[in-house]
């Protein structure tokens, strides 16, 4: 029977294990144990160094010795001209390195370089170990790979380090104990932890790399963390909109809210009235140098007249000042409206209209006075909500089929809010022709103040109780109720969007220089394939045009902003991040190119894939799935053979591994072919290249043989720029000289051609479907024209100003014209500039 506990190497064969050095490696012990050096002979390290770097990794395991040492060699500055930067150029050099060592070999040596390139003060010293020991050493992000795995466990490498601590391995440390396995195996096993420690600092460049490790060695990460997001504090309410000018904004509370307008400027509410022994008079409080004369002191009057009037006139003379009179006491206020039979249809809206008044009067600047309403039907009385647009809109709804509230009068002077309130009463004004309901006012008029009658022809009383019950009339007023509830409502003015325009360069079309571009383009040339295009329902269509232009069009309805002038010619892969983000990836045969396309703000990104996932033939396989591409690469390339996967989000290589290849995600919806290429195909065509640019005999710019002119107005519609065919026979004028053509936005597909007037004016030629006018009087801005023929075209100037249809204008530009002033305004005066 087998021990397990005989299956444990010893703590000397481990130890023997992990520090013995084949005669062929690419380091050795020398001096008896106490050097370790390079193959060449240069010195790496002394034994007290190495001893002292392995205790401070033995808490969290041995690493690879060969690794350790290589970073102590990197350590010292002179990394270059060392024997382990020559050992890995040579294996760099030998053909047998790739494909799977060549990645582990370029990232070691790339890990190792970085470290060279530190400050001093950070790779020497103390500071030595905390290098080490943040590369090695650090659980959370290493997972080491040793010769003999139970060396990696902290007990373990404690008993392991001691056994070579007490010098029993010193003599037979030079020989190795296994068979002498050649160099590319030596150094196998010691890439690993340099590769770990490499993922954690890679980035585009070796200077960024060394900004990272330096900032991993300064604070603990990689890089500063984002800073955090400042957080959103809640804006101070912003005041609540008037009631009014809230129902005045809502077409079914329109008339509503003239109605109460009206009846705020005609109702009055009379003060709450005083006994005599009630008057807030108070006591005299001073004497002062001003007041009215029934106030001068008594003393005053027994000079004689002369003097009398002298002290008056210097305000010598002295007057009594009374306290102030107390504050008087706030009466809260009720409003009880009838929503019975009588006040059905536009009664009920009157009868709305004139509580909304009379809670308005009951809120004064100084002093706001509480208000309170109820509804009253035929057996209950229920609250009203009358100072917010909801409950505006439900007491509109309140109705009750009861002949009258005369039962629910006395409820509703009853509740706790109508004590010691001034109750007002709103009801129609024949009901007090009515025995019950006269009845039963007059019993509850104790509880009342006032009351309120409305009729259907606009005339409303206010009446007020007196004690002992009787009814004074104090107003009656008329007003036209079909004028005030059924008027149209306004329409409300948009308001101008301001314009934004950048300076052109000199000698430049001001077109060029504004960003996003005023006019949209056409989209003539826009090829629609799964090879060049890309299409969402909720996004539109993005495509690359036969000029290599990346083109987003939302809508079919609209024309297509240019996101980017020129993509690279190759093998184009898309991937979408909704809302509004897409990805290509181009394949041009040596290069990898990777962007990113915010179709809402118009923001593009371009990465190069780096070094190491260029390829020397075609990709064989590439997917896009969950924010990600997956790509596969075949025989022949300088990378793993398997599935390479790039974050599109964090704009790298993360991950390389030869599991399955992932499906591509299916859209969840179906794809109308015939739908997509009405996006590239609207009826029109596009002029790109043109060669004769004059004036017709009746004054008209004439462009290869078509006239720009007003088109014919037609029953319902408006004049429009088009340009139209001429006559073969017309007799042309001023022709214009054409110059040398240059490139625009770097893309050799794209040109911008000058034709030149003998006044100086010009037009440039934009093989994008533009003409750019720019006259000779610097008083007139340019003014480029969409080259559309067979359809209305639109226009701009560099002022801002647009004209044409929304298509290439959009729907909602800051300044349009139509289109005969925009002609009367820039291009006859451009065209008088050519005929001076």
């Amino acid at each position: 029977m087998n021990n397990p506990a005989s299956a444990i190497p010893s703590d000397s064969v481990l130890a023997r294990a992990y520090f013995s050095a084949p005669p062929l490696n690419y380091w050795r012990w020398a001096e008896g144990g106490e050097i370790v050096e390079w193959r060449g002979g240069d010195t790496i390290c002394y034994r007290e160094e190495l001893q002292v770097v392995l205790e401070n990794l033995a808490p969290a395991g041995l690493p690879q010795l060969g690794a350790v040492l290589l970073l102590l060699a990197a350590c010292s500055g002179a990394w270059a001209r060392s024997g382990g930067a020559a050992a890995l150029d040579e294996l760099r050099r030998d053909a047998r390195a790739w494909p799977d060592d060549g990645w582990n070999l370029r990232r070691a040596t790339a890990l190792l370089e970085a470290v060279a390139a530190l400050p001093a003060e950070l790779r020497t010293g103390p500071a030595k170990l905390h290098l080490l020991r943040t590369l090695l050493a650090d659980p959370a992000h290493t997972a080491f790979e040793t010769r003999h795995p139970l060396i990696a466990t902290p007990e373990r490498a404690r008993l392991v380090l001691h056994e070579w601590i007490s010098g029993r391995l010193s003599g037979p440390l030079i020989v190795s104990v296994t068979p002498q396995p050649e160099l590319l195996q030596q150094v196998r096993a010691d890439l690993p932890a340099l590769v770990a420690a490499w993922q954690r600092i890679a980035d585009g460049s070796a200077d960024e790399s060394v900004q990272k490790l330096t900032h991993l060695l300064r604070t603990g990460v990689v890089q500063p963390p984002a800073p955090l997001t400042q957080p959103v504090l809640p804006a101070p309410p912003a005041p609540s909109a008037d009631l009014l000018s809230q129902l005045s904004q809502d077409a079914r509370t329109y008339g509503l809210a003239r109605l109460t307008q009206r009846l705020v400027a005609a109702l009055h509410i009379p003060r709450h009235t005083r006994e005599v022994s009630e008057q807030p008079l108070g006591g005299v409080a001073d004497v002062t140098n001003r007041g009215s004369f029934d106030r001068l002191l008594l003393s005053e009057l027994a000079h004689d007249d002369l003097t009398l009037l002298a002290r008056l006139a210097g305000n010598e003379a002295l007057y009594l000042r009374r306290e102030a009179p107390p504050t008087q006491d706030v009466r809260p206020r009720l409003i009880l409206l009838d929503t019975t039979l009588r006040l059905w249809g536009v009664p009920r809206v009157f009868g709305l209209a004139a509580a909304l008044a009379w809670a308005r009067l009951a809120q004064p600047a100084r002093q706001r006075v509480p208000v309170a309403a109820c509804a009253l039907g035929g057996q209950q009385a229920e609250p009203l909500d009358l100072e917010s647009f909801g409950g505006v809109v439900a007491a509109l709804a309140r109705l009750d089929a009861a002949p009258h509230c005369a039962a629910a009068l006395p409820l509703a002077l009853a509740r706790p809010e109508a004590a010691g309130a001034d109750a007002l009463l709103i009801t129609a004004a024949e009901l007090l022709s009515q025995p019950t309901f006269a009845a039963a006012l007059a019993a509850a008029s104790p509880g009342l103040r006032f009351l309120l009658t409305v009729d259907r022809s606009g005339e409303l009383q206010l009446h007020e109780f007196l004690r002992g019950g009787a009814r004074v009339l104090l107003s009656t007023t008329r007003h036209d109720l079909d004028a005030l509830l059924f008027a149209p409502m306004p329409t409300p003015v948009p308001a101008a969007r301001p314009l934004t325009l950048t300076p052109a360069l000199p000698g430049e079309p001001a077109f060029l220089a504004q960003q996003p571009a005023p006019l949209l383009f056409p989209t003539g040339g826009l090829k629609v394939s799964p090879k060049t295009a890309f299409f969402h329902p909720q996004l539109g269509l993005l495509g690359v045009s036969q000029q290599q232009r990346v083109l987003y069009c939302p809508r079919r309805e609209q024309g297509a902003r240019e996101l980017l002038g020129y993509l690279e010619a190759g093998q184009n892969y898309f991937g979408y991040d909704a809302p509004s983000t897409v990805y290509v990836l181009v394949h041009t045969g040596p290069q990898l190119v990777f962007y990113s396309f915010a179709t809402d703000s118009g923001q593009v990104e371009r990465v190069e894939l780096e070094e190491d996932v260029l390829a020397t033939k075609p990709l064989t396989q590439v997917t896009y799935l969950q924010g990600c591409f997956y790509l596969r690469f075949g025989d022949g390339f300088r990378v793993p053979v398997g599935v390479t996967v790039f974050d599109c989000r964090r704009r790298h290589v993360v991950v390389r591994h030869t599991g399955p290849f992932p499906k591509p995600e299916r859209p969840g919806f179906t794809i109308d072919r015939g739908q997509l290429k009405q996006f590239a195909n609207n009826g029109y065509s596009t002029l790109q290249n043109l060669s004769r640019l004059r004036l017709s005999p009746a004054g008209e710019l004439a462009i290869d043989g078509r006239a720009l002119r007003l088109g014919p107005v037609r029953p319902g519609t408006e004049p429009h720029l088009q340009l139209y065919d001429m006559t073969p026979d017309a007799h042309l004028s001023h022709p214009a000289e054409p110059g040398p053509a240059r490139q625009l936005l770097d893309n050799p597909q794209l040109h911008l051609r000058p034709h030149t007037w003998p006044d100086g004016s010009q037009a440039f030629v934009d093989t994008r479907g533009l003409l750019h006018l720019r006259s000779a009087d610097p008083a007139l801005p340019d003014v480029p024209l969409v080259l559309i023929i067979d359809r209305p075209t639109a226009a701009w100037a560099a002022d801002g100003t647009v004209c044409g249809p929304d298509y290439f204008t959009g729907p909602d530009p800051a300044l349009r014209l139509p289109a005969p002033q925009f002609y009367e305004q820039y291009i006859q005066p451009f065209i008088r500039q050519l005929q001076q």
